[in-house]
């Protein structure tokens, strides 16, 4: 990782951070009314630092809600572009640009579709296939695999076994 490179990621975080408090204490706008909770999950900057990419997260929100939510960040992550760059020392302010984090949604719909999976192999009255398949086949090596196959990333892609929740194939 170059000098350049870790800066990044290190203003990133800082970003994020900052970004959380400003939302929940600067920002006032009636469509934020509908969402729960804010999350900022993730700060991506470009190469030069002028765009900031900030994925936002709406756990428990309805779907028309957190597209709301969003476009009321859009209209108000204009006016916290000053004051974050002063807060961070930077000489020029990033543009924000926010967009909807459903990684978490996916997570708990692959989690889902591996726990019914298990549910179903149980009822169907096979047999356990940790007592049969030997080494590294016991029924938590699904869960791993739920966990970490897709569910991190932003772009969930084709796990079969059903329909990933609504919008998990908008980002890119």
């Amino acid at each position: 990782m170059s000098k350049g490179e870790k800066r990044r990621a290190r203003v990133a975080h800082t970003m994020r951070l900052h970004l959380s408090e400003m939302i929940s204490r600067e920002l006032k706008d009636p469509r934020l009314e509908g969402v729960p909770v804010i999350s900022v999950n993730i700060v991506e900057l470009n190469g030069d630092m002028s765009t900031a990419r900030v994925f936002v997260g709406f756990p428990g929100a309805e779907p028309a809600a957190a597209e709301q939510a969003v476009r009321a960040l859009e209209t108000g992550g204009r006016r916290l572009r000053g004051p974050l760059a002063r807060r961070m020392n930077l000489a020029r302010a990033p543009a924000l640009r926010f967009e909807l984090d459903t990684s978490q949604e996916f997570g708990a719909w692959l989690t889902e579709v591996v726990r019914e999976d298990e549910a179903r192999t149980r009822d169907d009255g096979e047999p356990d296939s940790s007592a049969e398949a030997g080494p590294g086949a016991d029924g938590g090596a699904d869960e791993d695999k739920g966990a970490t196959g897709g569910a991190g990333g932003r772009s969930p892609g084709g796990a079969g076994g059903g329909t990933p929740p609504s919008g998990s194939g908008d980002q890119a």
